[in-house]
């Protein structure tokens, strides 16, 4: 089992997120929700995060080739 932490959210906010799920299946709370949310978020910056970094690599890497640097 995971140990859980609590996170403060507007009232505003977790009245969306609560609208937005009643009646569905999938979620059980808002907490579960929200938990999906932001580990789907967090997985795609990551990703992103990882080809920006390969990018910048690759182009570092062609300067110095244009530099004479690297063959």
């Amino acid at each position: 089992m995971f140990d859980l932490k609590n996170v403060e959210l507007s009232d505003e906010l977790h009245a969306r997120i609560e609208s937005r799920i009643k009646g569905k299946s999938e979620f059980d709370s808002v907490s579960g929700y929200v938990e999906v949310a932001l580990t789907r978020l967090l997985d795609r910056l990551e990703r992103s995060t990882g080809t920006q970094k390969k990018v910048d690599e690759e182009k570092v890497k062609g300067r110095l080739r244009a530099l004479g640097y690297i063959d």
